[in-house]
């Protein structure tokens, strides 16, 4: 989890510039706190709801299909430069 949060998250604040990446560090900080927060929270709320066979079926299509995505951007960014 960890390295590639920071092979992604450095990976775009290297296109920033000094000024941008003082405020994408800010923002990238709070929401990871919130984000981290949220899930502990979440998970005891949803544990009726993940008891289910088809939740989980339906939350690993949706993180693959984020993944899908954000490895097309990155392709695309490579390959376009934009």
């Amino acid at each position: 989890v960890y390295l590639d949060t920071v092979v992604i998250v450095g990976g775009i604040a290297g296109t920033l510039s000094t000024e941008q990446k003082w405020a994408f560090l800010i923002g990238a900080v709070c929401v990871s706190f919130i984000w981290f927060f949220g899930i502990g929270y979440g998970a005891r709320l949803l544990i009726p709801l993940f008891k289910q066979k088809r939740m989980w079926i339906i939350l690993d299509s949706i993180v693959g299909i984020v993944m899908f995505y954000i490895a097309y951007r990155l392709i695309f960014y490579v390959i376009y430069g934009s």
